[in-house]
């Protein structure tokens, strides 16, 4: 869940990526086993412009979310897994269910642990980050663009959602393109930035 879209208006909390277009895929011959050849062949994908957040969802703010979703009975616990009531959809996982998840639950309620409120959430499935997508729109007014029963986003709806790979790819590449780079500020993999 590192970053969220919004069309429309320019929510606080997030910038205006412009329309334009880049070379999508594996610049620098990096052949990963497990996934093929899924990054080529390199090819032009055009975008419009759009909205993603600055920063990630932190733990404190998804942790937030899960209080809220609880007191009306729409999550539930399971074997330190969050699902919908009765579903089988894991939307992400608490401490007893995995030593990285900063999540914890008592059995009432959900909170931050090893006090990282402002880091990024670890542990979140898929599921997990669209629901918190529709919540975050609908505390706003926005309509959600997830369907919670197929997975299908609607694009034209104005709330927010995930990034597509393409508007991940193009965002993060940080507007450096001649030459394409491994990071936005270079090459070089220094883990201090």
């Amino acid at each position: 869940a590192a970053a969220w879209m919004a069309l429309g208006g320019s929510p606080p909390g997030m910038v205006l990526i412009p329309a334009g277009s880049f070379q999508m895929g594996d610049h620098h011959g990096f052949v990963d086993s497990k996934h093929g050849g899924d990054e080529t062949p390199v090819h032009t994908v055009r975008l419009d412009a759009f909205h993603i957040g600055i920063h990630a969802v932190t733990t404190d703010e998804y942790v937030a979310f899960l209080n809220t979703a609880l007191g009306p009975g729409q999550v539930e616990v399971r074997d330190g897994g969050v699902f919908f009531p009765g579903g089988s959809e894991l939307l992400c996982e608490t401490r007893e269910r995995s030593p990285y998840s900063r999540i914890g639950w008592d059995g009432h309620t959900f909170a931050v642990l090893d006090r990282k409120q402002r880091h990024p959430v670890v542990c979140l499935r898929w599921p997990g980050a669209a629901v918190y997508a529709n919540w975050l729109g609908a505390q706003q007014g926005k309509p959600a663009c997830y369907d919670t029963t197929t997975w299908a986003c609607d694009f034209n709806r104005s709330g927010y959602r995930l990034p597509t790979e393409a508007e991940w790819e193009y965002a993060a590449r940080g507007g450096l393109e001649t030459p394409y780079r491994n990071f936005p500020w270079g090459d070089d993999a220094d883990p201090a930035k």
